[in-house]
């Protein structure tokens, strides 16, 4: 056939290897795929970045614990929720945020969001409480 057939998608590393399950859920996660959407065409690079700013994070503020990460998604959801989720709605979506610059911020504070309450609850069993700021709505 012209076309190549769809890999199928490897089984996700255990949250106690943090690198490559938090690698695993950038590139494969069901729930990050409108983020990782704009950057297909780079996706190693996007997986690579993300990492990056979410390991900073973990190191720099000594998440350890999943109340401490639900505390600091918290704080970067509410300051998505306060700057920039009015422009995301008012622009009918992040796919439709201008300039580029714009979207790729919006992007990575929903990435550090995301991935901060996937590692609260796989690692730790924590769930983000219901009344979490920011987060879209299905």
């Amino acid at each position: 056939m012209w076309f190549k057939k769809k890999q199928p998608v490897p089984p996700a590393p255990t949250p106690e290897h943090v690198e490559p399950f938090v690698k695993w859920l950038i590139r494969y996660g069901v729930d990050y795929e409108p983020l990782r959407r704009p950057y297909t065409n780079n996706l190693d690079g996007f997986v690579e970045l993300n990492w990056r700013e979410i390991k900073g994070k973990l190191e720099e503020r000594n998440l350890s614990s999943g109340d401490a990460l639900i505390a600091r998604a918290r704080v970067v959801a509410q300051f998505y929720a306060d700057n920039f989720e009015k422009h995301v709605i008012a622009a009918g979506g992040m796919d439709n945020l201008q300039p580029l610059e714009y979207q790729a911020t919006v992007v990575g504070i929903l990435m550090k969001t995301l991935l901060l309450l996937a590692l609260a609850k796989f690692k730790y069993a924590v769930d983000a409480p219901d009344d979490f700021p920011g987060m879209p709505k299905a």
